[in-house]
């Protein structure tokens, strides 16, 4: 699993997000970010009821990745790296 840091906040990732909900929902910035905060409480909830976990807790994840110093293609290509090494360990280590 993986996480993209701040993820419906304020920083990149979340502007990407609320932009998103804008231009797909036809909703205005402020109703954008309520339906995102709305939703990222449903998931936390819904996580910590029936698998007794935070959402924020890093250890959760294979890859936490701090969107602010990436742009969107500097970040995919961080992630999609990561898949491939990840990918290519379980594909050598099954070989032996």
């Amino acid at each position: 699993m993986a996480k993209i840091a701040g993820e419906g906040d304020h920083d990149e990732a979340g502007v990407f997000f609320r932009c998103f909900f804008q231009e797909f929902q036809g909703v205005a910035k402020e109703t954008a970010h309520k339906l995102i905060r709305q939703e990222d409480r449903g998931r936390k909830r819904y996580v910590r009821k029936y698998f007794d976990e935070d959402l924020d807790n890093p250890l959760l994840y294979d890859l936490v990745l701090n969107t602010d110093p990436f742009t969107y293609a500097e970040a995919a290509q961080v992630i999609g790296d990561a898949v491939l090494k990840r990918f290519h360990q379980r594909s050598v280590a099954r070989l032996r």
